[in-house]
């Protein structure tokens, strides 16, 4: 293994993140969570996207108007109409009523809706906590006590390179593991959806294809 694949990922707060988040932090054992940068519009910091019968569905949590863009992280509200969290369980259950590790998980799921927390920052980590404990899988969380600004030693710094714009051969250690999805039969396999695309169609397998989704040397992603 070589060295650069003892860097430590630093990332950004996600909402249900997707696999490259977590096999990310999977592979290392250790992830850090960038808390002192600002917000980002479409990112994975309030959004998701799952998989459902036309394809690739772009889930987002609500925010609290106002001008979020450019606000410190830890600041960012969730909207306060909790509908919304019925909106979200309802657009989850459509899509995946009928996977095979549905009916396990769906009580955690939707237990987790609505939120507790009125800051989206700290609603994402109770999400992450959780669904660590979903995937049964293991690794430290670290939260970031300054700004840590570009470039940033000893860390893979990772926090801009992962979003629903990004390309996946921007990061040439992840390689998604394919699995059995819904409705792959029409759009075959949808990479990098959110996790719970992957605990819910793999279950117990979640871990083993995380792990697989990382290539230590990096690769070269064909065009």
């Amino acid at each position: 293994m070589s060295a650069q694949a003892t860097l430590v990922p630093l990332l950004a707060t996600a909402w249900l993140p997707p696999v490259q988040w977590w096999a990310h932090a999977l592979a290392a054992g250790q992830v850090w969570i960038e808390q002192h940068e600002h917000y980002l519009k479409r990112t994975w910091r309030n959004r998701t996207h799952l998989a459902g019968p036309n394809g690739r569905i772009a889930l987002s949590l609500p925010l609290k108007k106002g001008k979020n863009e450019q606000m410190p992280i830890r600041q960012v509200r969730l909207a306060a109409d909790a509908a919304w969290a019925r909106r979200v369980w309802k657009t989850i259950h459509s899509a995946y009523g009928r996977a095979p590790w549905f009916a396990h998980f769906a009580d955690e799921v939707v237990q987790l809706l609505p939120p507790k927390e009125p800051y989206l920052f700290d609603y994402n980590l109770r999400w992450i906590n959780v669904l660590k404990q979903m995937l049964q899988v293991s690794f430290d969380i670290h939260l970031t006590t300054q700004w840590m600004a570009p470039p940033v030693t000893g860390f893979r710094d990772l926090r801009y390179a992962m979003g629903p714009k990004v390309p996946l051969s921007a990061d040439a250690h992840f390689v998604p593991k394919p699995y059995p999805q819904l409705f792959q039969e029409r759009y075959g396999f949808l990479p990098n959806l959110s996790v719970l695309d992957l605990l819910f169609c793999a279950g117990p397998e979640a871990g083993r294809i995380l792990r697989a989704s990382i290539h230590p040397n990096g690769v070269q992603h064909l065009p």
